[in-house]
């Protein structure tokens, strides 16, 4: 839901996924139809070594927390390693993919992988790839007054 809305807020967009090595196939195809030289690469084996970059994954639209999503990438660990970086498109237009989140494989120390990417910058802050608070537990509160 985040990812959805987070591309439909900046004006659409278009959501490629190669969750596991066994689709990158199929997903490089199309993302190098858009980005020639980009492509989703490796088989990754997530530690907690890591973090969520912005809050764009963990609360664009719901709340989230980075454990929940992490116990899923730890449950079948061969994630992917998402492109970043600079690219031109299809019709020669500079294009920007920011990591969204990256981890260092197990047992940790070593070099960060991005996992997911995106055209839209994910804004400022980290969030620890094993955190289980809430992006919105920092949020005020409002409280109207008594009648």
């Amino acid at each position: 839901m985040n990812q959805l809305a987070l591309l439909a807020d900046a004006g659409g967009g278009i959501l490629i996924g190669a969750d596991h090595d066994a689709w990158q196939t199929n997903a490089n195809t199309a993302l190098q139809a858009l980005l020639p030289q980009a492509r989703f690469r490796g088989t990754t084996n997530p530690s907690t070594d890591g973090q969520f970059i912005g809050d764009a994954l963990l609360g664009h639209r719901v709340s989230v927390t980075a454990r929940d999503i992490l116990r899923h990438w730890e449950a079948v660990p061969n994630q992917g390693e998402a492109p970043v970086g600079d690219y031109t498109d299809f019709m020669g237009r500079p294009v920007t993919l920011y990591s969204l989140v990256e981890t260092a494989d197990k047992p940790g120390g070593g070099r960060k992988r991005p996992y997911i990417s995106a055209s839209v910058f994910p804004g400022a802050g980290t969030t620890a790839i094993d955190s289980d608070k809430s992006v919105f537990d920092n949020l005020p509160t409002h409280k109207s007054t008594p009648d």
